[in-house]
């Protein structure tokens, strides 16, 4: 099958930027008096599209999938490269608590966290709504099959408007209200749409959505700069910033033309599902033999912390995943 480069290359942004943002988790302290509080925000905005950029990609490589393989096929692919090592470094992950910590293990608590995808060293909560729309995958793939490219648009700003800005107004007012078509269907659906046309192609309209995207992402800037503490409506993917920085991202990667490190991106691309398996635990050794062995003070500092420690840990996550995948006894746990 033929490699469609700015997949490869969103992939690698992506999984990068799960890395900076959890490498940035002092942001959540919401220390205001820290000297890089700054920079920890801006990582935090910069980077925050990293989640909904892969929920598009997953829509725009599968949303079509019934055009390649049928349903029967695609659930074996789903279950034999996300579900399989999904439950693999699940486990992996509770025996190391259960070796090497003395963190209290009981049934409720190993049920519960496999049951909301909430696993100790991990941040497995994506696989949860992931999982979710590949069963719904089936009916939307023959949805948009029979939807005109304006009709698919127009569900997308139906979902995506509802959930920017209506959901958020019913927050502030401390109403409970939710979608009965919510979570993360409206980036599925984008990419999947942005994927199919070619409104990259028109300069005005990726100005608009650049010029909007950086406009919702600054008033977040702002917003978090000055917040003594975390407001859910800051801090959902749900929002303006969330779907016209994505889509303007997605947009400005579409016309990307770097032939010369093609090579390097394609490699990248194909570790980039192990790294997220594995980054949180890495991260979470990184910082215990910086703070514990090497004896860093003040390892949350930004020069380290914010700046250096992703590009160290996204290192370390692609060689370690090189590793595990030239064996045919652990290559399916980190599929390419």
């Amino acid at each position: 099958m033929k490699r469609i480069f700015y997949y490869d290359a969103l992939n690698v942004l992506s999984c990068m930027s799960v890395i900076a943002l959890h490498c940035n988790g002092y942001v959540h302290r919401f220390d205001t008096a820290d000297e890089c509080w700054w920079l920890h925000v801006l990582y935090e905005v910069a980077f925050y599209n990293a989640v909904p950029i892969f929920f598009m990609l997953s829509g725009a490589t599968l949303l079509g999938y019934h055009k390649k393989y049928d349903t029967r096929t695609f659930f074996q692919k789903r279950f034999r490269k996300a579900f399989l090592p999904f439950a693999f470094w699940s486990v992996a992950f509770y025996v190391f608590v259960a070796l090497f910590t003395n963190t209290e293990i009981t049934l409720h608590s190993v049920a519960y966290s496999l049951m909301t995808c909430r696993m100790p060293y991990t941040d497995y909560w994506f696989f949860l709504p992931l999982f979710l729309m590949y069963l719904f995958m089936p009916f939307l793939s023959v949805m948009v099959a029979n939807l005109t490219e304006r009709q698919v648009l127009w569900l997308i700003v139906l979902i995506a408007g509802l959930q920017a800005v209506v959901r958020p107004i019913t927050m502030q007012a401390d109403v409970e209200w939710d979608l009965p078509m919510g979570s993360y269907v409206a980036y599925l659906l984008l990419g999947y749409y942005l994927s199919r046309t070619s409104w990259e192609q028109d300069k005005r309209v990726v100005a608009c959505v650049a010029g909007l995207a950086l406009l919702f992402m600054a008033a977040r800037y702002v917003a978090v700069l000055g917040s003594d503490g975390r407001k859910p409506v800051l801090w959902t993917y749900l929002s303006l910033w969330g779907y016209f920085g994505s889509a303007a991202i997605f947009l400005l990667f579409k016309k990307l033309r770097m032939g010369g490190v093609e090579k390097l991106v394609v490699f990248l691309s194909a570790r980039s599902f192990g790294v997220y398996l594995l980054q949180r635990f890495v991260i979470n050794i990184t910082l215990f033999v910086v703070s514990h062995v090497v004896a860093v003070e003040g390892y949350h500092y930004c020069g380290w912390m914010v700046v250096l420690m992703p590009f160290v840990v996204y290192a370390l996550c692609v060689a370690a995943v090189w590793v595990l995948q030239q064996s045919r006894f652990t290559r399916w746990a980190v599929p390419n």
